[in-house]
């Protein structure tokens, strides 16, 4: 199973970062969400490559749609 192995938990879902609203945020709050912003973007790339780093060390046998679903899922799991 996909989360079981060690790797798993080498993998670490970003947290999220406040972003204004659109449509009622000032130019410069817009401004200012743009660094968290792009942190989060780079980690959560991070995230995904740890992950299919992850996927590409499992046995052949184990590289299931099903193991590739709880891979999707255990980020909203917790």
């Amino acid at each position: 199973m996909l989360a079981a192995g060690p790797a798993a938990a080498g993998c670490t879902y970003p947290a999220p970062v406040p972003v204004p609203a659109g449509r009622t945020a000032r130019g410069d709050e817009m401004a200012a969400a743009r660094r968290p912003v792009q942190a989060y973007v780079a980690s959560m790339q991070q995230y995904l490559d740890c992950l299919g780093r992850e996927e590409a060390a499992l046995p052949e046998a184990e590289r299931t749609p099903a193991a590739r679903a709880l891979t999707v899922k255990r980020p909203t799991a917790a």
